[in-house]
């Protein structure tokens, strides 16, 4: 498995960065379905642990999904 290193690639395309913007999900049902993905989706980690980026210029934006 390949482990991006995004702000590598960032600099080394002349990309100096100031915030990343990232986005996560809640997801709300009644849908048993729904509920086993919603489930595996919260212990699953998140992509900005897995990427390893810097937490002093991350900004998330939370989402709640109703289904």
């Amino acid at each position: 498995m390949e482990i991006l290193r995004v702000e590598e690639i960032l600099r080394e395309n002349g990309i100096e960065e100031r915030v990343i913007f990232y986005g996560l999900e809640e997801i709300q049902t009644s849908s048993p379905l729904w509920k086993i993905y919603a489930f595996i989706k919260q212990i699953s980690p998140h992509f900005v642990k897995f990427l390893d980026l810097p937490p002093t210029k991350l900004h998330g934006v939370l989402t709640r999904l109703s289904m």
